[in-house]
């Protein structure tokens, strides 16, 4: 099991390592086939500055939480709970980041792993 982590000193680069300082993380994110990563991560997508462009850029702060929750591994009716939302809106803010991400349907593609990583690569 590996963690994806932001280093603290170094604002844009992320890093992989071998997770031992979160053992518990860990065993968590192995039994739900989840990825556990350091919360610095969702931290540094949330203060982004808003601008028009492309990409994360274009994500409102709504969207980008939503998106973080997603990397948690969190589900729609999960998300919908913890932001006190109905599920039918999270939903429509999950098409809305599809959207503006790039990512059409296709039926051998899973859009959700990819705008998670997007979000991990940026």
């Amino acid at each position: 099991m590996t963690t994806i982590s932001a280093e603290p000193t170094t604002a844009s680069a992320a890093t992989v390592r071998p997770s031992s300082a979160w053992p518990l993380r860990d065993m968590a994110a192995g039994v739900l086939g989840g990825v556990a990563y350091d919360p610095l991560i969702e931290e540094r997508v949330m203060r982004r500055p808003h601008r028009r462009g492309e990409g994360l850029d274009t994500l409102s702060e709504r969207e980008r939480e939503i998106l973080a929750l997603m990397a948690e591994g969190l589900s729609n009716a999960a998300v919908s709970e913890q932001l006190h939302l109905a599920e039918r809106t999270v939903e429509a803010h999950i098409r809305s980041i599809f959207l503006k991400l790039g990512l059409p349907a296709q039926p051998d593609v899973n859009r959700r792993v990819l705008a998670v990583i997007t979000l991990l690569r940026s």
